[in-house]
């Protein structure tokens, strides 16, 4: 049992990890392309999340979640689709927060952040990699 739970704490740290890579890499790259190559921002933008979800698709299926060499299209369809369901749902959240709750958008964005991972972490778990070698 004990084993279990080391194993269910360091697949979260991994995928927090995986996560914050796969961010730095989206944000940076919309940097890239807005700054550097003058692209239109929503051009950048859209570019930026592709290549944060593709990223964080690699790391959480092989590295996060073990699925390694089993990856599949249809996989990673469900990923993005569950990725762009739950920023979906997080920029409801964000919109509930500033215009009926009347928070900052700072703080809608902050506090929204550990609710999408812990979100985004049961998604991926026991949906998108639920078959997943090391998910007994």
């Amino acid at each position: 049992m004990r084993s279990r739970l080391y194993a269910e704490v360091a697949r979260i740290l991994r995928f927090g990890v995986s996560g914050g890579l796969a961010t730095v890499t989206s944000y940076l790259s919309f940097l890239l392309l807005l700054k550097v190559f003058g692209a239109p921002y929503l051009a950048a933008y859209l570019v930026a999340c592709v290549l944060g979800i593709g990223l964080g698709y690699l790391l959480n299926s092989g590295w996060t979640f073990g699925r390694g060499p089993t990856r599949s299209w249809r996989q990673a369809l469900t990923y993005a689709v569950a990725q762009v369901c739950l920023l979906s749902a997080l920029g409801w959240l964000l919109t509930f927060e500033v215009k009926h709750l009347h928070w900052r958008p700072e703080l809608g964005a902050l506090i929204n952040v550990p609710i999408g991972a812990a979100l985004g972490f049961v998604v991926m778990r026991w949906g998108v990699f639920r078959r997943g070698p090391n998910l007994r």
